[in-house]
């Protein structure tokens, strides 16, 4: 673990620590929601960065992203004020991935991506949800995507698990005693 992963999470713990009652189902959801906007709008939080921007004024725009816009609870306003205070609010995304991350592993819940060479019906997905289920006895989250590279195939990816059939999966099997 890096040094801005164990800053992160160090942060995520007190939080929960303090505020973790507040973190209900969807309060959870919302945090994921958040976590994946900040991945995939990097910029958005750019301005974070630079020193010109008065602190009151950061502070303020963070609070209508997390408070306002994504419906967080009045909880969080304490930890955005502490880390702009201390000039840390760019880790604002990797505290909450890290408060998503307890939460999961207080509540025994594990996320998964769910990837097939083709579409998959709700039914498929509810029966592969319960299979991982069973298997893990835990709760499972999932997100479902498409890649057409899998070729006839699926694919369970977790942080700690992977599931995969494939013809793909097969035709690298087949080909690594060849590479040998």
């Amino acid at each position: 673990m890096n040094g801005t992963q164990l800053l992160s999470r160090r942060y995520a713990q007190a939080f929960m620590h303090v505020y973790g009652k507040d973190i209900i189902e969807s309060v959870f959801e919302k945090i994921r929601e958040l976590v994946s906007f900040l991945l995939t709008h990097r910029k958005a939080l750019f301005f974070l960065q630079l020193p010109h921007i008065p602190s009151d004024k950061k502070i303020t725009i963070l609070t209508e992203l997390l408070v306002e816009q994504f419906k967080l609870p009045g909880s969080f306003e304490p930890l955005i004020k502490q880390l702009v205070d201390h000039k840390r609010s760019f880790l604002i995304a990797k505290i909450l991935h890290q408060i998503a991350q307890l939460y999961m592993k207080e509540h025994n819940i594990e996320a998964f991506i769910f990837t097939s060479s083709h579409e998959l019906t709700k039914a498929q997905l509810e029966e592969m949800k319960r299979y991982l289920a069973d298997r893990l006895g835990k709760d499972i989250i999932y997100e479902y995507k498409i890649d057409k590279t899998l070729i006839a195939g699926i694919r369970l990816l977790s942080d700690t698990h992977i599931w995969e059939y494939s013809i793909a999966q097969q035709l690298h099997r087949v080909s690594l005693p060849l590479l040998a």
